[in-house]
């Protein structure tokens, strides 16, 4: 889940994203600051808690869309031989 901002480490983002996620950004900012002693500014926690955001968000519309495809061919009556290789190819996408 990493995303195209390079200014913070991947635990900063965390810890950006976080925040930003519970509370207003200039709260979560000065949050970092108490906390962790991070000078961030409030649009870098925003920026970041809603590019992380936006991928988390990408990657539950593909689990979903992965759901309705597994309901389908369940649906679709019994197992032939060429549903039954879609199941397992589905299966190994979702691990």
């Amino acid at each position: 889940m990493d995303i195209a901002n390079k200014e913070a480490s991947p635990g900063v983002r965390r810890m950006q994203a976080v925040v930003g996620q519970e509370v207003p950004f200039d709260h979560g900012r000065r949050q970092l600051k108490l906390l962790a002693d991070l000078e961030i500014t409030t649009k870098a926690v925003e920026r970041t808690a809603e590019a992380i955001g936006s991928c988390i968000a990408a990657q539950q519309q593909v689990e979903i869309q992965r759901a309705v495809q597994l309901r389908s061919i369940l649906r679709s009556g019994p197992l032939r031989y060429a549903n039954l290789a879609h199941l397992v190819m589905i299966f190994c996408l979702i691990r």
